[in-house]
């Protein structure tokens, strides 16, 4: 079907649009906050999507409207709003409110990061570039947290506990588009590992594109909140 793609964005919509209409104590997000946080990251990642779509992976013509957004399908451009809306309504409805202090020791991080970075620059150098781009992309977003935003997003049990459940989602989510398939890719430029029928690169792709996400709304949150404290 042709609007398959599209159905799909919108069943993305459902669960958090019953629960705000039908469920009164739902935790509703702070509109001006998610707008910016959605927004910023849709952005990027969809000036990336358009880049790399015809080289990292294409779309499947009977499952899209055949509308485009330059390179890619409105409904790809549509996925990086719904998808992030309904992570976030996630976060602070199932994962947030079981904050504690309990925080990762920041060293190991920053180790880790820099050898995702640089464990990224081997799959460069074979021409596994989508493998490349995700690996290099988790290290610098895990670093601008710790070193540029300080929300210390990444030193939180409920940031793992919740990339624990983006990989869960992703497994069901993403078996959908590849098995189908709507997203085709070129296994020349990864490196053609796959659970069920998702790339392994998909699974760092998700947790990267909601690190953002969720680092960005914690910015901008922790930003309004210092802007609003009243001056003694």
């Amino acid at each position: 079907m042709k609007f398959e793609y599209l159905l799909f964005n919108l069943f993305i919509l459902l669960g958090p649009s019953l629960a705000y209409f039908l469920y009164p104590k739902v935790v509703k997000l702070r509109p001006k906050v998610a707008i910016f946080s959605i927004g910023i990251s849709a952005f990027l990642f969809i000036v990336w999507d358009i880049i790399v779509t015809g080289h990292f992976w294409d779309f499947n013509h009977k499952y899209v409207l055949g509308y485009k957004l330059l390179t890619i399908p409105v409904e790809e451009a549509l996925f990086f709003f719904t998808v992030p809306f309904a992570c976030l309504f996630l976060y602070v409805n199932f994962i947030e409110k079981f904050e504690n202090s309990k925080r990762i020791n920041v060293i190991p991080l920053i180790a880790i990061s820099f050898f995702i970075i640089l464990l990224s620059l081997i799959f460069l150098f074979f021409g596994k570039y989508y493998t490349f781009s995700v690996l290099l992309l988790l290290g610098i977003i895990w670093l601008s947290d710790l070193y540029f935003y300080k929300t210390s997003l990444v030193t939180r049990y409920t940031y793992w506990k919740f990339m624990a459940l983006v990989l869960l989602l992703t497994a069901f989510f993403n078996y959908y588009l590849t098995s189908r398939p709507i997203v085709i890719y070129n296994n020349t430029l990864n490196i053609n590992y796959r659970i069920l029928t998702i790339p392994i690169e998909d699974f760092i792709y998700s947790i990267c594109l909601m690190s953002l996400l969720l680092i960005i709304y914690e910015f901008i949150r922790s930003l309004k909140s210092r802007i609003n404290k009243p001056k003694t």
